[in-house]
Formats: C-alpha cells, structure tokens, sequence
C-alpha cells in the first residue's frame, strides 16, 4: 500500500515540475534547438544557377556553374553551324588554351571528315582530364556522345566501302563475261562459216 502511494506521489511530482512555465520552456527550447542543430547538420543545399547571371558570361576552363552552363550552349551551337559557319570560326582561333578547346569540338562535328574527327576525339580524351568538375563531365558527355558517332559512321564506311568492292568484282566479272561472249560468238560465227562451205563443196561435188 505504501508502495502505491509513493509511486502516486512522485508521478504527481513529475508532473507538476513538467507543467511548470518556466520547466516546460525550457524543455522546448532544448528540443527545438536540437532539431535545428540536426536539420542544420544534414540539410544540404542544391547548386542552383540562374540563368539571367550567365548570360554574358566568358568561356573559361573553371568549373564554375554558369562556366558549365555557358559551354553547354557553346557545344549546343556547334551542332547546327554550316560548313563555311564552322571554318569561318576556325579562322578567328587563336592557340591559347580556351580556343585549342574551341578547335577540338569543331572539329569533332559530325560533317567533318572521319580521320579529322578522330583526330580530335583523340585529343579531347587527352585534354579532359586537365578540368575541374563539373567542366570534366560535360566533355567528357560530348566526348561519349561523338565516339558513339564515328564508331557507327566508320562501320558505316566499311560496310559501304565493302559493297562498293563487290560492285566493281560485279563489273569486272561481266566484262569479263563479255569478253567471253565475243569470244564464244567469233567461235559460232568460224564454225557456221565451216559448215557453209562443206555443204558447198559437196554439193559441187555433186
């Protein structure tokens, strides 16, 4: 019995101390500063750009967002420039770092001649490695992108290389064939002229 009043006395203890004002506030502060320490620990923030910042920004080889951004639309451009577009562009390059790069993706179009392509695919992988992150990763998407391209295109060349092969042993073989013919119908005309002249000569003989 008096264990039951004890613990009756110390629950309305506990009670009346987490009732109290200035207890219960300071309970909640402690658990609200808490949280904000948690949510501060692992709230992460997003890499967000706005586009209105990097509209004049300069191409450079950091890896700065609207840096990324701006190369993004760079190579975008790329892909619908002409012929004389792309080589006017060539012309105004200089050899400094950021136009070698310029050059390099130019001339990795898909208009361009395979063995040029290649060439600077090659040089591309070479060159990557040398830019921070993100800057890397967006080459490195080009880079994946148009090696997919020259791969099928030099399949494309060797399957139409091969059939072109086939083509001329086709016509090879029918002049030859040709020439057969001629042959084989000089061989009929000698023979049909043979015959002519026996069945002349026996009826001469007649």
């Amino acid at each position: 019995m008096k264990l039951i009043f004890s613990l009756l006395f110390i629950c309305v203890a506990l009670t009346g101390c987490i009732s109290h004002p200035q207890i219960e506030s300071k309970l909640i502060d402690e658990s609200t500063l808490w949280n904000e320490e948690v949510s501060n620990e692992t709230k992460v923030e997003p890499l967000m750009v706005d586009n209105t910042d990097c509209l004049a920004y300069p191409l450079d080889l950091t890896g700065n967002a609207c840096n990324v951004l701006a190369w993004q639309s760079y190579m975008a451009t790329l892909l619908f420039l002409s012929e004389l577009e792309r080589q006017q562009q060539l012309s105004f390059l200089t050899n400094d770092e950021i136009d070698t790069l310029k050059k390099a993706l130019l001339l990795t179009h898909t208009n361009e001649v395979l063995a040029v392509r290649k060439d600077n695919i090659n040089k591309l992988e070479q060159m990557v490695s040398n830019y921070p992150f993100p800057l890397d990763q967006l080459l490195l998407t080009h880079l994946v992108f148009h090696k997919n391209i020259l791969d099928q295109s030099e399949q494309l060349s060797l399957t139409i290389q091969s059939l072109n092969n086939v083509k001329t042993e086709l016509t090879e073989t029918k002049v030859e064939l040709q020439k057969a013919q001629k042959k084989i119908d000089a061989i009929t005309n000698i023979e049909q002229q043979l015959n002519s002249e026996g069945n002349l000569s026996d009826d001469t003989k007649k």
